[in-house]
C-alpha cells in the first residue's frame, strides 16, 4: 500500500528531475539563441509552478487532508491544533491541484510551439490553431472544476461531520484526464508527418519514434491514474493521488521539452566543431612549416535556412535557396583567410558581390570558374 513517504520520495525525485530538464532547456536555448523567446518564458513559468507545487505538496502530506480522517477506518481525535493543519493541508490540496495542472497545460504549449516552427502548412496551421483554443478552453474548465466540485467550498476542509464524496474530487481527476488525453491526442496528430515521413535517415527515424511512443506513454499513465485513484478509497487516497501526479509532471516534461533540448544541444556541438574547423584555417595557429588547404577552407559549412551546407567545386547545387549574398560572403572570408590573401580571392568576391545586382539570382558559369579555382 502506497504511504505517504512514498509520495514523499516520488515527489522529490519527480520534480528534481524536471527542473533539472527545464533548467536545461532554458540554459541552452539561451547559449543557442543568444535571446529569450516565448517558449523560455513558458519554461520559466514552469519551473515556478514547479517549484511551487513543490512546496504546497510537501506540507499537505505533511499536515494530512480531509480524506485521510474521513475514511480511517479509526478515525483519530484531532486536537484543536491538528485540525487546524488537516483544514490547511486540505486548502494546499486544491492549490496543488491547481498548480499540476497548469504545470501539464504549460507544457503542452511548449510542445505545440515547437511543431508550429516546423509545420507551415495550411491544414496544419488550422489545426494548430483549433489547438490553442481547445487548450484554453480545457485549462479553464479544469480550474472552474477544481474549486467547485464542493458546495459550499467548506466542505473541503470540513472534517465533522462528513463532508461526503465530494472531498475525492472525481470531477475534477476525470475532466482533467480526458482533457489531458485529448489534447495529446491533438499532439500526436500533429507530430505525424514527421513520424510517418519518408526518406528519412534511420537515426531521425529513431528520434522520432522514441518521442512518439513517449507522447503514447503519458496517455496510458493518464488514464493508469484514472483507473487506479477511482479504485483506491482509503485513507491514504491523497499520497497515491500526489504519487501519481509526480510521475505524469516527469513524463510530460520530458516530452515537451527533450526534442528541443536535443536539437539545441547539438547545434551547440556543431558551432563547437565549425570553431574547430575556423581555428585550423587561421595562419598564425598552424603548425610550423604546415599550411591550410585553400580547398578545404572553401568547403567550410555554414548555415543557410537552418541546414548545413558546403561551399567547394562539387557542391554548389547544395545551396539552399538562391542567396547570392551568402555565397559571396563565404567566398569573401574564405579568401581572407587563405595564406596570402592575394589579388584573385578579392577580385573573386567583388565579382560575386557584383552579381547580387542582377535580377537573375543563380551563380554563373564564369562566377563557378572562379570559385572552383579558389
Amino acid at each position: 500500500m502506497l504511504r505517504s513517504n512514498d509520495a514523499t520520495r516520488a515527489l522529490y525525485i519527480c520534480s528534481g528531475l524536471s527542473l533539472f530538464i527545464l533548467f536545461a532547456r532554458l540554459i541552452a536555448a539561451r547559449i543557442r539563441y543568444r535571446k529569450f523567446d516565448v517558449s523560455s518564458v513558458l519554461v520559466a513559468l514552469s519551473i515556478v509552478v514547479s517549484i511551487a507545487r513543490l512546496v504546497t505538496t510537501y506540507y499537505y502530506l505533511r499536515y494530512g487532508t480531509t480524506t485521510g480522517y474521513i475514511f480511517a477506518t479509526e478515525p483519530p481525535h484531532l486536537s484543536p491544533e491538528k485540525l487546524n493543519e488537516v483544514q490547511d493541508g486540505s486548502v494546499l490540496t486544491l492549490v496543488s491541484r491547481a498548480l499540476i495542472t497548469t504545470f501539464y497545460w504549460l507544457q503542452i504549449c511548449l510542445l505545440l510551439l515547437f511543431y508550429s516552427g516546423m509545420l507551415r502548412d495550411l491544414h496544419w496551421v488550422w489545426t494548430i490553431r483549433a489547438t490553442w483554443v481547445t487548450i484554453g478552453v480545457t485549462y479553464v474548465v479544469c480550474i472552474i472544476l477544481t474549486f467547485t466540485g464542493c458546495r459550499p467550498f467548506r466542505l473541503y476542509y470540513q472534517v465533522d461531520p462528513n463532508p461526503g464524496r465530494c472531498v475525492l474530487a472525481y470531477s475534477q481527476l476525470l475532466s482533467q484526464g480526458v482533457c489531458n488525453i485529448i489534447l495529446d491526442l491533438l499532439l500526436l496528430a500533429i507530430a505525424s508527418p514527421f513520424v510517418f515521413t519518408r526518406h528519412r535517415a534511420p537515426e531521425y527515424l529513431v528520434r522520432v519514434w522514441a518521442l512518439y511512443i513517449i507522447g503514447c506513454f503519458t496517455i496510458i499513465t493518464t488514464i493508469l491514474r484514472i483507473v487506479y485513484l477511482y479504485a483506491d478509497k482509503s485513507q491514504n487516497y491523497q499520497a497515491m493521488r500526489s504519487f501519481w501526479a509526480s510521475i505524469q509532471m516527469l513524463t510530460a516534461t520530458v516530452v515537451a521539452n527533450l526534442p528541443t533540448l536535443y536539437g539545441c544541444l547539438t547545434m551547440l556541438k556543431r558551432r563547437k566543431s565549425e570553431q574547430t574547423v575556423r581555428r585550423k584555417s587561421r595562419p598564425e595557429l598552424w603548425p610550423a612549416g604546415g599550411s591550410a588547404d585553400p580547398v578545404d577552407v572553401a568547403r567550410r559549412p555554414f548555415d543557410c535556412d537552418g541546414r548545413s551546407v558546403e561551399l567547394g567545386p562539387h557542391r554548389l547545387d547544395d545551396i539552399c535557396g538562391d542567396d547570392d549574398k551568402a555565397i559571396s560572403r563565404h567566398i569573401s572570408h574564405a579568401s581572407r583567410e587563405m595564406e596570402g590573401g592575394g589579388d584573385e580571392e578579392k577580385a573573386v568576391s567583388q565579382h560575386i558581390w557584383r552579381s547580387r545586382s542582377r535580377s537573375s539570382s543563380e551563380v554563373s558559369p564564369t562566377e563557378i570558374t572562379h570559385i572552383e579555382r579558389v
